[in-house]
């Protein structure tokens, strides 16, 4: 059924949608390389993971209030707890 819709509908490529799609794709590659370039030099696993997981975390809530207006309001406190246990990795 998805190929036929595709056929009948076809996707239209818009210009937004090609700047968007390479506005992410080139971030991603070179943390991708970045991964496998820190690892094939020895470095340990349980130390680049965690690293790159926070630095994504860290970076999405820095764009998004920067740019996308995003206030994280600590009611309940369960922003920075969610930092917390996250970071618990590292010990």
């Amino acid at each position: 059924m998805w190929g036929y819709k595709k056929i009948v509908n076809p996707v239209k490529f818009e210009f937004k949608n090609i700047v968007g799609g390479v506005a992410l794709g080139i971030p991603n590659f070179f943390s991708i390389y970045l991964l496998l370039l820190l690892l094939s030099k020895g470095w340990e696993g349980s130390v680049v993971f965690p690293i790159n997981n926070v630095g994504v975390l860290l970076f999405a809530a820095l764009f998004g209030y920067l740019f996308l207006g995003k206030a994280y309001r600590n009611k309940s406190g369960r922003f920075y707890y969610g930092l917390f246990v996250h970071n618990i990795d590292f010990f």
